[in-house]
């Protein structure tokens, strides 16, 4: 899988679990900017970005994720 493939489906997946416009969503996307970014949406956004790549992000992982870029590198090598 591509960066660009991974990058999009995660805009999609950060859109739809965020409640918020696609277009909002950028490298620096993260709970500062997005207020919806919460921790109970952070839980919800490692389950469904799991769903998406089918992949496993272990807990301890899960917790470095700091903003969007940092995601969507990591699951690049994931898939």
């Amino acid at each position: 899988m591509n960066n660009g493939y991974v990058h999009q489906k995660s805009i999609e997946v950060f859109a739809r679990i965020l409640g918020v416009d696609p277009a909002t969503i950028s490298v620096d996307s993260s709970p500062a900017t997005i207020s919806e970014w919460d921790s109970l949406a952070h839980v919800q956004l490692i389950l469904e970005l799991e769903k998406a790549f089918d992949i496993q992000i272990s807990p301890d992982q899960a917790m470095e994720f700091e903003n969007f870029k940092m995601v969507t590198d990591w699951i690049s090598t994931q898939v």
